[in-house]
């Protein structure tokens, strides 16, 4: 099979039917896109969170992860932030537009197409890839980071748009996901594997159920979005995520002198579509929730053939 279409068939396709389910859901029995964000934030996103990184060994390599991910994530901010100042955007807007640009689907997108690339049979590494659980690996913490900074950094973006700085820290300490990363660090220390205790298996069925209620709350969301494809903002925001997403991340990669399988997995992550809980964060603080679900859709619709690319050249610049 080629390798556009395997891309297209494996990691679009699937994620395009379960925003079909969303939209249909929504359109069908006019469900609340609020309280299903509220399961999300409060439920299945920290439970995800909890799982992977307890079940994470640090090293170098995840600090180093860490730190290209939050680097990523402020250079991305300063770019989004002084294209949307050049645009006139008046500060709900410009919030929405920092966070459509700065906050990438790691998870939903992000692991299962470094899973493809990387696993054995993949079209770029013939035969064994004894790279593949590394290669995961990074993508998780990675994943892991975005999400944390999604909850904190750009629920207060999002927040701040129409209250003061103040309230908005206060509606950050408010969500479970400015603790988890704590907990999760007092909880690594205690003598005992808690994989083994009685709630744990709880914790992996809400971790399981995130991406799924992710994509289909998008869903539910663009069934009630009006679509304008001729809207100047949103076609920009879609072009800064996926090119101005991976031009950042090869700069970074150059200056801290990454190499190899990393610097192959953080360049293709860094080229996957604006995340779906940047949409999810702006129906929950009514900011500009039209414009923030148009850039999901869009980004989504366009890595079809920007990743494509995007893989193709990651094989040639980071060669293993």
């Amino acid at each position: 099979m080629q390798p556009a279409l395997h891309i297209f068939l494996y990691n679009i396709v699937p994620l395009f039917l379960l925003i079909l389910s969303g939209v249909m859901l929504g359109r069908k029995f006019k469900m609340d896109v609020g309280t299903l964000s509220k399961i999300i934030f409060y439920v299945t996103m920290p439970s995800f969170v909890i799982v992977q990184l307890y079940n994470t060994e640090f090293g170098q390599d995840q600090l180093t992860v860490i730190f290209f991910s939050v680097l990523l994530l402020l250079l991305s901010v300063l770019m989004a932030n002084g294209t949307s100042r050049l645009l006139g955007h008046k500060s709900p807007l410009r919030m929405a537009f920092q966070n459509s640009v700065s906050y990438f689907n790691a998870g939903n997108i992000g692991v299962p197409l470094i899973t493809l690339v990387f696993s054995t049979g993949g079209y770029l590494i013939d035969g064994e890839t004894p790279w593949l659980k590394m290669a995961i690996s990074i993508q998780v913490v990675g994943f892991v980071v975005q999400n944390v900074l999604t909850h904190t950094v750009s629920y207060y973006n999002a927040a701040r748009a129409k209250m003061s700085a103040r309230d908005a820290i206060g509606i950050v300490f408010r969500m479970p996901m400015a603790y988890v990363v704590p907990l999760v660090i007092l909880l690594k220390q205690i003598p005992y594997d808690l994989t083994q205790a009685f709630f744990w298996s709880a914790l992996e069925i809400s971790s399981n159920a995130l991406i799924m209620m992710s994509i289909i709350a998008l869903g539910v969301q663009l069934a009630y979005t009006k679509f304008s494809l001729g809207r100047r903002d949103v076609w920009v925001a879609a072009l800064l995520r996926l090119i101005g997403g991976p031009l950042i991340a090869l700069l970074l990669i150059e200056l801290m002198g990454v190499s190899g399988i990393m610097a192959r997995v953080l360049f293709i992550s860094s080229a996957v579509p604006t995340a779906v809980n940047s949409a999810l964060i702006a129906v929950e603080n009514d900011n500009e929730p039209d414009f923030a679900s148009q850039v999901v859709l869009l980004t989504t619709v366009l890595c079809a053939l920007t990743l494509i690319l995007v893989i193709w050249l990651s094989t040639i610049l980071f060669p293993f």
